[in-house]
This record gives C-alpha cells, structure tokens and sequence, in this order.
C-alpha cells in the first residue's frame, strides 16, 4: 500500500489525532506536566538531547518506527506471494488487523516526522539567538569577576562569555571571542579566584607605594596594574572538553 492511500484512511486519521493529542513534544500542557520533558524544550541543549531521542540510529524513535513500517510492508508482500502461490489472485487490501497496524504505524512516523521539524525549529532559535549575541557582545569587559548568568536554572553566561553543557551535562566556555574558550566553568572559576587575588594584591601594593612616596615627597615608582592584572595561564590540569 501506498503511504498516500493510507493517508486517506479514517483510521489513519484517528491514529494520527490521538498521537498528536499524547505528543509531548507538540503539546505545551503535556509536556509541562511530564517530569522527564517539562522544561526540556526551554533551552538549546534540551532540544538537542530531544532531537536525539527522536533520531538517532538506532535507537532514536523514528528510525525504529519506519523501521517497524518497513517489516509490515515486507509482512504484506510475503502474504500477497503466498496467496498467488495458492492460485488465488494478489490481493490489493491486506487484512483488517495488517491494515490497522499500517494505519497506527505510518500516524506515528508522521507524527515523528512532525516532532522532529518542530525541535528543529526550536534549535534554530536558539542558534540563531546566540549568533546574534556572539556578534554584538563584549566579553571580559570588566575582567574575570566570574559573574554568571543564568537562564532557566542552567548557566547562560559567565563575564560576558557564552556557556553551553558538554554531553556529561557540565557547563564550559563555548564563545570564540574568548580565551578561555572550551574551558570549563568550575576551571576558569578557579583562574577566575587568582586574578582576583592579584587585583587585590596589586591594590595593596600601589597604596602602600603611593603612601610611601607621598610620605618621601617623590613620585611612586613600581605601579601594577588595579583594574585588569594580565589573566592567568590555563595550567596542564585544566582540561579543555572534548567537542560534541
């Protein structure tokens, strides 16, 4: 059967409007009601992960679904051969229980096939919002104060740089107009603590200098940089992530 006259089949239609219906990925009740789903679709690596669920080979939910279309197609063409082998003519219907798994088969890829253009969407979004964002913002503007922002419980940025989540679900630097760039949050916290220390320390020590050349009427001499000290090095035990 072709999938077009399935199509036009009333069950088909019925199959296709109650999976529509229980979809959690078209439905925004649904899914909020869903503990696994609620919010997953709120941010970029939430539809990632969802995208997966519904593609990837092969275990994703399509490719196992028109893999199950495949098997009843196959079904039918080996009950059509055996009914010519029995000298009847070939049947152009399967039987009634085949025809309603076609019917609940293909609704499933459709609906599928809808879920996953829907999710696509999304990641185009959010992409597309984060390319704006890369173009048009200053990243360690005021130095490595390791302030963060976040974004539906999760970290958005961090000084101005973008973060994203690695596959074990860790936040790292994803913004090529930094230096830290592919480095992970809890690390670049950490040099983050050292700059700040030396900024402190630096503060001291030009007070203390300026204090003593007031008190010997010269002008100070060995000032450090107060505001932005040079950042620190990343060391051979902060390990970049591994790109996805």
């Amino acid at each position: 059967m072709k999938r077009e006259d399935i199509r036009k089949q009333d069950e088909y239609q019925y199959q296709l409007n109650l999976k529509k219906g229980k979809s959690v990925i078209l439905n925004d009740d649904r899914r909020n009601n869903n503990m696994k789903y609620a919010g997953m679709l709120d941010h970029l690596e939430g539809c990632r992960y969802a995208l997966g669920e519904l593609t990837d080979e092969p275990s994703g939910l399509l490719p196992i679904t028109e893999h199950r279309y495949q098997e009843l197609i196959q079904q039918f063409d080996n009950y059509k051969q055996r009914k010519l082998q029995e000298g009847y003519t070939e049947p152009e219907q399967p039987d009634s229980d085949l025809f309603n798994q076609f019917c609940e088969t293909l609704a499933a890829v459709d609906i599928y096939r809808e879920e996953v253009n829907e999710v696509k969407g999304r990641i185009k979004e959010f992409e597309d919002e984060i390319e704006k964002e890369r173009e048009s913002r200053e990243v360690l503007r005021h130095g490595m104060q390791a302030g963060a922002n976040l974004k539906n419980g999760r970290i958005h940025d961090i000084d101005g740089q973008l973060v994203s989540y690695d596959e074990d679900d860790i936040p790292y630097i994803d913004d090529e107009k930094s230096p830290f760039n592919k480095l992970k949050v809890s690390d670049y916290r950490a040099l983050a603590k050292q700059w700040k220390a030396e900024r402190i320390a630096n503060r001291k020590h030009n007070r203390e200098a300026k204090q003593k050349a007031a008190e010997e009427g010269v002008t100070p001499l060995g000032l450090r940089p107060e505001k932005n000290p040079k950042f620190p090095e990343i060391t051979k035990e902060m390990k970049r992530v591994k790109l996805l």
